[in-house]
């Protein structure tokens, strides 16, 4: 992997070399509990939602960016996503706050260089990449600064790809938990993009076909019988085996609903 230089912006960044990462310290302002990062790093191995939404992702950016480029995951959790990048990129930076995620991420022993820091403000020089990457990471943070610097670490004409809950009307006391800000609608993601410099190309959903369960489960259910984080295992295989084959179906399809909005964008 070639190497990637942390640099000094204004002499605010400390980075410390740790086993497998570097640390630049947790961020002031956490918008996301220990709690729910602990429970979705639990249940991201084997739930349904989890590895047909990464296999989307990376059906899309296989379709959009060179292979071995340089590539950035802002908010990588515990790194479940890094072995994909790593089969794209040729050099590849992951940045998460929780130290506990980074270093659950190290233990995946991919070539990236990660660093536990601030998402909003990440020690490259600017136009160091030429993709970012950001799973269910926008909802959590004030959308403004976090697009910027986004769009501040890549190149002119580089890609952000992105996902995030959607469809407000989905809603729940499971959202209020897991410490989103919103549930998007396209036009709200595209006017965000539109005011930090981003040109949307385009999006699509994730769990189009299971979308009426959601709506059962979130409003008539509220989501309050916790069988959307623990479904049976019977269960869990049968929406796993949905989502799967949507994803190999239509992931060269423009889905018009779903759980999920992905969308992909290019720095202007």
């Amino acid at each position: 992997m070639q190497r990637t230089d942390f640099r000094c912006r204004q002499c605010v960044f400390t980075l410390i070399p740790r086993d497998g990462y570097f640390d630049a310290g947790q961020p002031a302002d956490l918008n996301f509990s220990s709690v729910r990062r602990d429970l979705l790093a639990s249940i991201e191995s084997s739930h349904f939602w989890f590895q047909p939404r990464n296999e989307l992702m990376r059906n899309i950016l296989k379709r959009l960016i060179p292979h071995q480029c340089r590539i950035i995951e802002l908010g990588c959790g515990t790194g479940r996503f890094l072995p994909e990048l790593q089969t794209l990129a040729s050099s590849l930076v992951a940045v998460d706050a929780f130290e506990v995620s980074i270093q659950a991420a190290a233990e995946r022993r991919t070539t990236a260089v990660l660093v536990r820091g601030d998402i909003n403000a990440v020690p490259v020089d600017d136009g160091t990449f030429d993709a970012a990457v950001s799973m269910d990471v926008l909802e959590h943070v004030e959308p403004i600064p976090f697009l910027q610097e986004a769009r501040r670490i890549v190149r002119d004409n580089g890609w952000l790809v992105l996902s995030v809950p959607a469809s407000p009307g989905l809603w729940s006391r499971v959202d209020e938990a897991a410490g989103h800000r919103c549930r998007y609608t396209s036009a709200k993601l595209l006017k965000e993009l539109n005011e930090t410099g981003w040109k949307l190309y385009g999006s699509s959903h994730y769990q189009c076909l299971l979308y009426p369960l959601m709506v059962i489960s979130r409003i008539f259910i509220k989501g309050n019988s916790g069988i959307e984080q623990h479904p049976p295992r019977i269960l869990n295989t049968f929406l796993g085996a949905i989502n799967a084959f949507e994803v190999k179906a239509f992931s060269h399809t423009r889905l018009p609903w779903g759980s999920t909005l992905i969308a992909w964008a290019k720095k202007i």
